[in-house]
């Protein structure tokens, strides 16, 4: 990013999570609806995430529900770090919980001051394996911020990743409004397409996300 400031501040004065969390412990609700696919059959997904509070240096303790095709398909709690790495989980996550795990750590950068242009790489753990994020600011109008994001993974078997994503992020709501991403898992040699679009549609802070 141009101004290194930008990444050092933890947004914590700016969160409606730490706002909230420690007015009245009710924590946030958020609620995503997705469609996904890893082998390029389409699932419908619904994603609840609950953020129970937030502490200094983490996200702290997230609820995720996901719901696939209207069944039930996992519950679990975890925790974020202020560099998108999830831990505490009892098992694997999905692709799709991990991206908006990951997405929703952007509220430790100070979104309301980038400017088009500004880019920032992220490396890190992934659940299985590694990744390599790079960011770029293309928009900031009003509170909405929208991003390019490039990422590339490598996993301990061998087989290796990459997919493009561009997200609606509210810098004032400090979370991921939209988003929609594409691209490929190698193993082997053989390539399975990967995609995931998602929207908010509900968020307990607001009445019309």
């Amino acid at each position: 990013m141009k101004r290194s400031a930008l990444m050092m501040a933890a947004a914590l004065s700016l969160s409606p999570f730490v706002a909230k969390a420690d007015d009245d412990g009710s924590g946030r609700h958020l609620r995503y609806v997705a469609v996904a696919g890893v082998d390029g059959e389409p699932t419908r997904v619904t994603i609840d995430l609950d953020i129970a509070m937030v502490e200094r240096g983490r996200v702290a303790r997230v609820e995720i529900e996901e719901h696939r095709d209207g069944e039930a398909f996992a519950q679990q709690s975890v925790a974020i770090d202020r560099d998108g790495t999830v831990s505490d989980a009892d098992e694997g996550l999905t692709f799709e919980e991990e991206t908006l795990l990951d997405l929703l750590s952007l509220q430790f950068v100070n979104m309301r001051g980038v400017d088009p242009g500004d880019h920032w790489d992220r490396v890190g753990d992934l659940r299985v394996g590694s990744h390599r994020t790079h960011f770029v600011v293309r928009d900031h109008e009003g509170p909405m911020v929208t991003l390019d994001i490039a990422r590339t993974m490598e996993f301990p078997d061998g087989s290796r990743g990459r997919w493009r994503a561009d997200v609606a992020y509210d810098a004032s709501a400090v979370v991921p409004r939209s988003v929609n991403l594409a691209g490929s898992i190698v193993d082997r040699g053989d390539q399975q397409p990967l995609q995931f679009s998602a929207r908010l549609v509900r968020d307990s802070f607001q009445a019309d996300p």
